[in-house]
């Protein structure tokens, strides 16, 4: 009987999907099925089955037979059974056997394996009475399969089938497993409560889901708290996120052993082994196993910190005592620390180290190492009680307490030992500030680690010191340059210091230490002798001293003083130990022999040297002179040897500083004894002679000094050659700095080796040393202009340079010299000619604008001959025609055009300074749009031009050209301003009062002024430009582009009117200027604006004299027109033939100024010097030769430029005229 049914042992609903699935790729129907017909699982039952034979109680005991058929012989399935039922279907079962069991079947079916044979289906649908139609249509629903798709997909079903079985298996073995774990966790349960291990079960989070008895005693937390904590909250190496990854890592390796720390309840820390696995069941456990290993791991420490010391063999005390303190620390958890002696009277602690941490944080001033234990704290309580205390208050009050010191690390418990040996308290061991409470087992830990460490730390010490000792005394015998050696004679043992060995060239390591080393080495000649001094100090008490040489490891000799003396004698007498000296003394031997050579061969040097020669000895006696000194001096060699030196050859007033000179060199022992001197000495005539001394001294074996002798040069020659030449470098020096033009010398390498104070100021500073290209021009490498190498072969060299240093311009002149060395350098004087390669620009401007002067006079001349017929036509044509035509509209517009083109003349007559600039009453507010109407024709559009011009301003005093010039130059200075942009001008006029409330600080007067107002959003100007814009030639345009002369004519124009200029300008928002231009007051107005020209007439005969026809015919008709009788000439010559011929005919001459043969000025000097009296006019369109006052000076009594208008020639005739007959009443 089975114990478990199928649908215990598999999942339905998973099946019955994959069911699905299979039909969907498949199409076969199937079905899982119990042994009891019990169908769990269907998919895709064909309805020839469901809706037919199944429904049919005949056909369905059929169906029965066919399910029993296959039960009864499913053991047969090889693995599975294939059955044609007999309503001719075909079904396949394979059978679900799980652990042997047959448990059930999986059905595939119904389906074909061929066609069908319609007409058996067809009677059978007859014989049970199915609806024919619909019974063939289920038949045709029914899948066909061919043997191969039935093979495949029965070798598929076996597979699945296996699937379920081994599904089933598992399912039945966990059913199993569950339940003999239910049996058994009682029993687990028990085990683990019983255990002295502790014992958790937690989640993947670290929730402690279980625990046991022994880790609630480990902990000091009940069962009750434990269970609603997580690990993190007693856990202290491992941080809550480093327990989460812990988990992790547990999970998926599976188990994991460690150790660890944590923190009781009552906060203090025991050391736990843990022991993990990890079950996945219920979303993951681990079983956790932990044992208190606290004692273990404090012997542990204890013992590696003991070991870790005892290694430490070559440690210094310093060394072992921090690590004393290190580890102390480390076994008891504490934060500061320190380790001292008792001394002896256990009255005095000597803190030998103190821990890092206490030395960082102490601010105590003067830190003491010394501290008496009868005035020392409660730490000093633990050496007089001679047992270990701990506080674990120390703000409990004691009365040994002392209180801190300003400064001190703060102390909140603390852990005092003594370490006792022969019942005396030779050292102390303190910590402090543990996190949790200091207990016995701290005391057993430091107690026990600093005993053991003690012994080392004395025999370090004692080492130490025995170390030191060594050191000491082999330094003092390394130190000094004698050889040390100790025999002793009782035993022969010989000692040889290092420096026995290095004298003679060896390593100790080479020689033995023995007698016999010392025989072997000396000199055979010296070896009887030396053996007898040593042997005979045996029996005597005196030192002995003896010299003799000693071979060296290359062979050679060396010269040795040997000293020594018995140290010990027996009590016979006899010496049995001898300590002595090895002296190297062969540089002094040598030196002994070479002086005996040397004497002799000095002697014939100084003889025969053609240099003066004297010895003097250490009292500055003369012991030596050679001839050349006798001869140089005068003397001879009787009166001079043995005479003082000082005070026959120096003169008094160095005397006693030469001698201070003289006794510091003879004091030189430890120099070579050579020296240069120079200095004056006197001749027997007492002459001065200029004389170098090189000296050298003369040494005793002994190293004292015997003599100097003296090798002198006269300099007396070159010396004045030398002051020569300084005075002439000064002379020449003063001169170069008195040059005002920048001059310097640079060598052959383009380095500065002179600057004089012109080219100084002009660099800055004193570039002496530095390279000529950079410091003079600013340059990197050699200027583009240096012509070196062609300069040095010519000698002289002259060039124009531009420097970017300063932006000057300089012609730079060139020589080449030859120093005293023979190398080359070169002198360049600069000489600025900055202004005048400006002035040169300036002239060329100024006869290229006389050229367009004259060019615009030339033109003007010839406009006003065209314009005066226009005009006078014009205006006669209007005082013949009815005013209102259209006849008169039309001269009358041919009269002002005229006018406009005469003004235009002016402008360029005035541009030819040739125009006589009148002042009239005139309104500024017609020029000015004149001005912009011209402008808005030149200035391109994308430049917007703002007008806020008042309408009716009043009159000014002023010349319309010279204001034309104003509005133009200040409008075009703005257009250049904003060109570059599409910028904004605004041009504004209006009338304004100036009184003491607004006055400007220019210098205005209060009064009215029109003002008038030039602003753009242009560029603007820095103050440096500014403060010189109205200065002539100064513009800031390319060359070509300006004169310089615009605002600087509109300045001096301004200031004839009695008027101010202001500027207001700043960089990048553009420039203001503002012209203030005085107002006649309101009479001068009202009479300006009733000004009108009456016309005066006359019946005089006039002489009228013009080259240009139309011009002379028009003069004609205008002045008959006024009534006076006319005789016209167009030839000068003519003209002169007819005044001569009547002059009483006529009364008054009008002639023209530029005509051929004869000019107007001519022609009038030739009248009046035929008729003095005569009254005449020049007219003129342009001349050079003539203005006004001119005119007058030759006695021309009228000037008119053309084109003359009537009114102007009417009233100039009349006037003349007038006045002539005024004057000839007089």
């Amino acid at each position: 009987m089975m114990k478990y049914s199928l649908q215990d042992l598999i999942d339905i609903e998973h099946f019955q999907e994959l069911q699905n699935r299979l039909n969907e790729i498949y199409s076969f129907p199937s079905s899982i099925i119990d042994n009891d017909g019990h169908i769990l699982t269907a998919t895709a039952w064909q309805e020839i089955c469901t809706k037919f034979h199944r429904q049919n109680k005949e056909a369905q005991k059929i169906c029965i037979k066919s399910d029993q058929y296959i039960k009864g012989h499913i053991h047969e399935a090889h693995p599975t059974l294939t059955y044609r039922c007999p309503h001719g279907l075909v079904d396949n079962a394979t059978p679900i056997i799980i652990d042997g069991v047959h448990y059930g079947n999986f059905f595939t079916g119904q389906f074909f394996l061929e066609e069908p044979n319609l007409e058996f289906f067809q009677a059978q649908a007859q014989k049970y009475g199915f609806d024919e139609k619909a019974y063939l249509q289920a038949v045709k629903k029914v899948p066909i399969w061919t043997k191969k798709q039935l093979d495949n997909y029965l070798f598929f079903i076996q597979g699945l089938i296996a699937v379920i079985s081994e599904t089933g298996l598992k399912r039945l073995r966990e059913i199993e497993h569950r339940k003999q774990i239910e049996k058994s966790e009682n029993r687990y349960r028990s085990i683990l409560k019983a255990s002295l291990d502790g014992y958790w079960l937690t989640d993947t989070k670290g929730k402690l889901l279980e625990v046991n008895d022994a880790y609630c005693r480990m902990s000091g937390y009940s069962e009750k708290e434990l269970l609603s904590m997580y690990i993190s909250d007693f856990e202290i190496i491992e941080t809550p996120e480093l327990v989460v990854q812990h988990m992790k890592k547990v999970a998926l390796k599976g188990s994991d052993r460690f150790e660890s720390k944590h923190r009781r309840k009552d906060g203090t820390v025991f050391d736990v082994e843990v022991s993990l696995q990890f079950r996945p069941e219920e979303g993951g456990q681990c079983f956790c196993f932990l044992r208190d290993i606290t004692d273990r791991k404090a012997l542990q420490d204890r013992l590696e910190s003991l070991w870790s010391l005892a290694q430490m063999t070559e440690a210094s005390p310093k060394v072992l005592f921090n690590l004393v303190l290190e580890k102390t620390q480390e076994l008891t958890g504490s934060r500061y620390s320190f380790f001292g002696f008792i001394n002896d009277a256990e009255d005095q602690l000597e803190v030998n180290a103190w821990s890092k941490e206490a030395m960082n944080e102490c601010r105590v001033q003067d830190q003491p190492i010394h501290f008496p234990i009868t005035k020392a704290g409660l730490w000093s309580q633990a050496v007089l009680e001679r047992k270990p205390l701990f506080w674990n208050d120390y703000n409990l009050d004691h009365s040994r307490k002392k209180g801190l010191p300003d400064g001190h690390v703060p102390i909140k418990n603390f852990l005092s030992v003594p370490i006792l040996r022969n019942e005396k308290v030779i050292a102390l061991a303190a910590v402090a500030n543990k996190d949790s409470d200091y207990t016995s087992q701290d005391v057993s830990q430091v107690q026990a680690f600093v005993s053991n460490i003690l012994l080392l730390i004395e025999k370090r010490i004692a080492d130490e010191a025995l170390q030191k000792s060594d050191e000491r005394l082999k330094l003092a015998l390394d130190s000094v340059s004698d050889a040390v050696w100790d025999w002793r004679v009782d035993t022969g043992e010989v000692y040889f210091s290092s420096r026995w060995y290095t004298m003679l060239g060896y390593e100790a390591y080479q020689l033995p230490q023995n007698l016999e080393t010392w025989r072997s080495l000396l000199h055979p000649d010296d070896l009887p002798e030396s053996e007898a001094t040593v042997f005979r100090h045996l029996k005597y008490s005196e030192p002995f001293e003896i010299e003799y040489r000693m071979r060296t490891k290359e062979n050679q000799w060396r010269w040795i003083l040997a000293r020594g003396k018995a140290v010990e004698r027996n009590d016979q007498g006899k010496a049995v130990r001898m300590l002595g000296t090895h002296i190297d003394i062969t540089e002094r031997k040598q030196s002994e022999m070479a002086l005996k050579h040397s004497e002799l061969k000095w002697r014939n040097i100084l003889v025969n040297t053609p240099q003066i020669g004297i010895s003097l000895n250490t009292s500055a006696e003369i012991t030596f002179v050679n001839e050349h000194f006798l001869a140089l001096t005068g003397w001879k060699e009787n009166e001079v040897m043995g005479r003082n030196w000082f005070d026959l050859f120096i003169s008094e007033n160095v005397r006693e500083d030469v001698r201070k000179v003289f006794h510091t060199v003879m004091g030189q022992k430890d120099t070579l004894g050579f020296s240069n001197f120079e200095n004056e000495i006197l001749g027997k005539s007492g002459q001065i002679f200029n004389v170098a001394w090189s000296n050298v001294l003369t040494k005793d074996a002994e190293g004292n000094v015997v003599d100097i002798t003296c090798l002198g040069v006269d300099l007396t020659e070159r010396r004045r050659s030398e002051d020569k030449l300084r005075k002439s470098e000064i002379k020449y020096r003063t001169m170069m700095e008195a040059i005002k033009d920048p001059v310097y010398i640079c060598s052959e390498y383009f380095i500065i080796q002179y600057m004089n104070q012109a080219m100084i100021d002009r660099v800055g500073r004193d570039a002496t040393g530095e390279l000529c290209y950079q410091a003079l021009h600013g340059f990197d490498k050699k200027c583009r202009w240096c012509k070196y190498g062609e300069t040095f072969q010519a000698g002289h060299a002259e060039k124009n340079i531009f420097s970017p240093l300063d932006k000057c311009s300089f012609n730079v002149s060139t020589t080449v010299f030859v120093n005293e060395s023979g190398s080359l350098s070169k002198l360049s004087v600069f000489r600025d000619t900055t202004e005048l390669i400006e002035l040169q620009k300036r002239l060329q401007q100024a006869h290229k604008m006389e050229a367009i002067g004259n060019l615009a006079g030339g033109i003007a001349h010839d406009f006003n001959n065209i314009l005066f017929p226009i005009i006078g036509m014009s205006e006669m044509l209007m005082e013949d025609l009815s005013s209102g035509s259209l006849e008169h509209k039309c001269a009358h517009a041919i009269y002002k055009a005229g006018h406009r083109a005469k003004e235009l003349v002016a402008q360029i007559l005035a541009f030819s300074r040739q125009s006589d600039q009148k002042k009239m009453p005139i309104r500024f507010r017609n020029i000015l749009e004149e001005v912009l109407k011209l402008c808005r024709a030149t200035i391109p559009a994308n430049i917007k031009i703002e007008q806020k011009i008042q309408r009716n301003c009043g009159f000014i005093m002023g010349n319309a050209t010279q204001l034309h010039q104003v509005a133009m130059n200040l409008i075009t200075n703005a257009y250049h301003a904003v060109q570059e942009k599409n910028g904004k001008i605004i041009v504004a006029l209006e009338e304004i009062k100036i009184d003491r409330t607004n006055l400007t600080d220019t210098g205005i007067h209060s009064g009215k002024y029109l003002l008038f107002t030039v602003s753009d959003d242009g560029t603007g100007m820095t103050d440096k430009v500014k403060n010189k814009i109205f200065e002539p030639y100064f513009t800031t345009k390319e060359q070509g582009r300006g004169t310089g002369l615009g605002l600087a004519v509109v300045y001096g124009i301004v200031k004839e009117y009695g008027g101010e200029i202001e500027v207001e300008t700043q960089i990048g928002s553009g420039t203001i200027f503002s012209v203030y231009l005085p107002l006649m007051s309101q009479s001068e107005n009202q009479g300006a604006a009733e000004i009108k020209t009456e016309i005066k007439m006359g019946n005089e005969h006039i002489l009228l004299v013009d080259d240009d026809a139309a011009v002379a015919n028009l003069e004609q008709q205008i002045l008959e027109r006024l009534g006076y009788q006319i005789t016209m000439r167009t030839g000068s010559l003519d003209a002169i033939e007819v005044f001569r011929s009547n002059p009483d005919a006529f009364d008054i001459v009008i002639t023209d100024m530029t005509m051929p043969n004869m000019t107007g000025d001519q022609l009038a000097e030739e009248i009046l010097s035929i008729k003095p009296d005569i009254p005449i006019v020049i007219c003129t369109g342009f001349s050079e030769r003539i203005n006004k006052e001119q005119a007058e000076a030759i006695g021309v009594k009228g000037f008119l430029m053309k084109p003359v208008v009537k009114s102007d020639l009417a009233s100039m005739v009349r006037k003349v005229l007038d006045d002539a007959k005024s004057e000839n009443k007089d």
